[in-house]
């Protein structure tokens, strides 16, 4: 605050939003340019228009080494004033700068919250560290600009914008290679563009993560939560459908990625990658997503990895000839083979019958109930039946129940146990034996147990599925 009057300085530790601190920012910034030291803002809300961080000297590099470093990431905010058009924070073409603990608001204005790009003539932006930011944008249909932005790690920084229905850029990368996304990094309500220099962006599409086409980024996000809401198309998206032509590494761990799209739109529309991790990842969602192609009808695009998921589950599934290596571990379980495990449950109605008769009319007791919960191949089930007045009873009519979820192997079921028989049973000991994919009951002795007209049964066991 050394540049502000007495009045500017009180206004913003005290938060009154009424006075303009601009010229004293830039006067600051100047300064530490050309002293090569890092500049400081207390906790505040500072009011400003267009801010200029580091002049460039004819040789295309900063002067000297230096810094934004804000007290906290909430308490040292930038707000746009009322009305602000063009970009509130530019920090074109610096190297080695650090920019930490702050936050830029632009709500309510159509500017753009920050540039810090590469420019071709003043020379290259590269080697900075971007950490604990948070960015809420208005209007402008771009939010931070880092294109050409290499080297770079920004860590824990968050892009949102407050209006559900935008289908605005959260954070262009356009020509930003080598970059990571580290530890908490958010997008809401936007999405973050990747691309080549010279390649063409078809527009706002409003997807969570943007690829243009010829695209040769390695990207790697780690910890980060990807939103996409009900504007966005999908939650990762590609242009490219020509092999390794696209992002050349797509590496994410421990990252969730959220949509509200209903119907038919998907989480993925992915083509083209020499190399994709998922490693400890999370879809949370509404529908079943495709990844590696656009679109059905589209003939250029291969389909390459299919995920199906649903809320707080999904599985990722290899298709027959991948052209890119894929390795995916801790993927809401484990790897095996090809195939990553699927984590999901559910419910299904159990039925009664006799054995080798045909379906009989019974009724079903409100207590009725099956659930089930998959992990990998592996299938739990509990279920209760209660039933009356069953046509198929009779002293040659074995008890047998089936309606188990999910196709499997009729040898596989590992065990079953009865936990409660009611009156039905009383006195017996009841052997459950597999046979052809039902549950067929036998007494301990090896005799048959018939079929009553009426029962109460409870029972838990677990089976392997086919696929």
């Amino acid at each position: 605050m050394d540049f502000m009057t007495p009045a500017q300085a009180q206004a913003v530790r005290a938060r009154t939003g009424t006075v303009e601190v601009t010229d004293a920012l830039n006067k600051a910034f100047e300064a530490g340019q050309a002293s090569g030291r890092t500049v400081y803002l207390p906790d505040g809300l500072y009011i400003v228009g267009n801010l200029l961080f580091g002049s460039q000297n004819q040789k295309g590099q900063s002067a000297a080494p230096l810094g934004l470093q804000g007290q906290s990431k909430m308490g040292a905010v930038l707000r746009a004033r009322p009305g602000l058009r063009g970009t509130l924070l530019q920090s074109w073409s610096l190297a080695g700068v650090t920019f930490s603990d702050f936050s830029i608001e632009t709500t309510g204005t159509d500017a753009q919250a920050w540039d810090c790009q590469w420019k071709p003539g003043p020379g290259p932006s590269t080697q900075n560290v971007i950490r604990h930011i948070m960015v809420t944008g208005g209007t402008a249909p771009l939010h931070v600009n880092w294109d050409n932005l290499n080297d770079t790690y920004p860590t824990a920084v968050t892009v949102r914008v407050d209006d559900p229905a935008a289908a605005s850029c959260g954070i262009s990368m356009v020509q930003s290679g080598g970059l990571s996304l580290m530890r908490e990094c958010i997008w809401a309500n936007c999405y973050l563009r990747f691309g080549t220099q010279n390649g063409k962006i078809d527009g706002c599409w409003g997807h969570g993560i943007e690829f243009a086409a010829n695209s040769l980024n390695h990207v790697e996000i780690s910890a980060g939560y990807l939103y996409a809401n009900p504007t966005h198309r999908a939650v990762l998206w590609s242009q490219s459908y020509q092999a390794f032509q696209s992002v050349r590494a797509l590496i994410c761990i421990a990252t969730q990625f959220v949509t509200e799209t209903p119907g038919a739109a998907a989480y993925f529309e992915l083509n083209a990658y020499s190399e994709m991790r998922f490693l400890g990842c999370q879809w949370i969602g509404l529908t079943k997503p495709l990844l590696g192609k656009r679109s059905l009808s589209d003939s250029y695009a291969n389909v390459l990895v299919k995920i199906e998921g649903g809320t707080h589950s999904g599985n990722l599934e290899l298709n027959e000839n991948p052209r890119f290596e894929i390795e995916c571990e801790g993927f809401m379980n484990f790897a095996t083979g090809r195939m990553v495990t699927k984590n999901r449950g559910g419910t299904f109605v159990p039925i009664i019958r006799g054995a080798g008769a045909a379906a009989a009319p019974y009724t079903s007791g409100s207590k009725t109930f099956g659930r089930y919960h998959r992990s990998g191949n592996l299938v739990r089930f509990k279920m209760r039946l209660e039933w009356s007045a069953h046509a198929g009873a009779g002293s040659r009519s074995r008890l047998q129940i089936a309606g188990l979820p999910l196709a499997y192997d009729p040898e596989s079921i590992d065990s079953v146990s009865l936990e409660y028989s009611g009156t039905t049973f009383a006195g017996k000991h009841v052997l459950p034996q597999i046979a052809n994919g039902v549950i067929d009951f036998l007494a301990t002795d090896g005799s048959t147990v018939t079929l009553p007209k009426s029962g109460d049964l409870i029972l838990s066991g677990s089976y392997t599925v086919l696929a």
